[in-house]
């Protein structure tokens, strides 16, 4: 009789250890579903704050630098690119160095169209070709003049040269060579 009992204690204690490992695995497949439902809504409210702040800089953009851009900008699926032909996008990872650097250009006077002081700070501008450099600081000029930008510094390593624009405002500093050209 002694051994029975044994065994039946032995039989509840393990009934009862398989019954808290299946409770304890429910709870965990509750909680792990628990967690994809709030990861899932977390995504979801990301993506909704980053169309309310990426949707009105892309408009600032295409507002104010549209001359300058190939096509429009536009905010699609998390990704920033350019409308093309049947709605498709061009990403980042097909454009060129060149239109890289005017997209950048036009998103950095969005971004400071927005803040109190409007300074936009450019570098490699020499990136650019030597017709849209010369059309984006003369962009950069009437946005100043219009109120809509407070100050543009563009850097690169190299001068314009004979592209530089005869507006006023513009003036060239060649650091190292002790010249400065003004245009006023």
């Amino acid at each position: 009789a002694d051994t029975a009992y044994k065994q039946l204690l032995a039989l509840r204690s393990e009934k009862s250890a398989s019954a808290r490992a299946a409770a304890e695995l429910a709870r965990a497949r509750v909680e792990c579903e628990v967690w994809k439902e709030t990861a899932k809504l977390v995504a979801a409210l990301q993506a909704k704050l980053l169309d309310a702040a990426v949707g009105p800089l892309i408009a600032t953009a295409n507002q104010l630098c549209g001359s300058i851009l190939r096509a429009p900008l536009v905010w699609k699926d998390g990704e920033i690119g350019m409308a093309a032909a049947g709605g498709s996008l061009v990403t980042k990872r097909t454009w060129s160095g060149t239109e890289k650097a005017i997209i950048h250009c036009a998103l950095s006077v969005a971004l400071a169209a927005g803040a109190p002081f409007r300074l936009v700070f450019v570098d490699e501008v020499g990136r650019l070709d030597s017709k849209r450099r010369v059309a984006f600081v003369k962009l950069l000029l009437s946005l100043i003049a219009a109120e809509k930008l407070d100050q543009a510094v563009l850097t690169d390593v190299r001068p314009l040269g004979g592209d530089a624009p005869t507006v006023p405002g513009y003036v060239e500093i060649e650091i190292g060579r002790a010249s400065c050209r003004e245009r006023v």
